[in-house]
């Protein structure tokens, strides 16, 4: 669901996160292949290839068609971001990441007995709701997941979020 490109001229960090889980890939391309492939994905996802500092942020459609005959097709969002410093460039590229605002709790792989704290949590009527986490461990997919159990016309549902990652129908969002 998501994948994170760092280069340098001596080197290149490449890290995928598949359901969360994140799996370190470095070392399987050259820093000069790294930074064509950026470039290559700034200039479909409509981005400025030239500037190389500037935070820049797009989307990319892709379509994949598989199949005996090629008679099926998948298409998937992809969200470009790339930045640049002194010590190199960097890309992230997140993977139809409105579909993260549709898991359902039971599909995030959650422990048992975490699955049973969190059901109580849930089935207890008033009180406030707090997740919390570091950046890019999944804490979106969670809130929207948990989320997705409230009829937000019967109760009050509220989110105050750093950036706002989706809109959801009935909900409260603040940033």
């Amino acid at each position: 669901d998501r994948i994170d490109l760092q280069t340098s001229k001596q080197q290149v960090a490449i890290a995928v996160r598949i359901d969360g889980v994140r799996y370190d890939r470095s070392n399987e391309i050259e820093p000069e292949q790294a930074i064509e492939v950026i470039d290559y994905l700034k200039e479909a996802a409509n981005l400025d290839t030239e500037d190389r500092r500037k935070r820049q942020h797009g989307t990319l459609g892709i379509e994949r068609t598989y199949g005996d005959k090629n008679e099926k097709r998948a298409r998937h969002w992809l969200e470009i971001t790339t930045a640049g410093s002194k010590r190199g460039l960097q890309l992230s590229i997140e993977i139809d990441r409105g579909e993260l605002a549709n898991i359902p709790l039971e599909k995030l792989g959650l422990l048992d007995n975490q699955a049973k704290q969190l059901e109580q949590v849930l089935n207890t009527p008033g009180g406030v709701v707090v997740t919390a986490g570091p950046a890019k461990q999944g804490l979106t997919t969670l809130t929207y997941a948990l989320m997705q159990r409230h009829d937000p016309y019967t109760s009050s549902v509220m989110t105050l979020e750093d950036e706002i990652a989706f809109e959801a129908e009935g909900v409260k969002h603040y940033q």
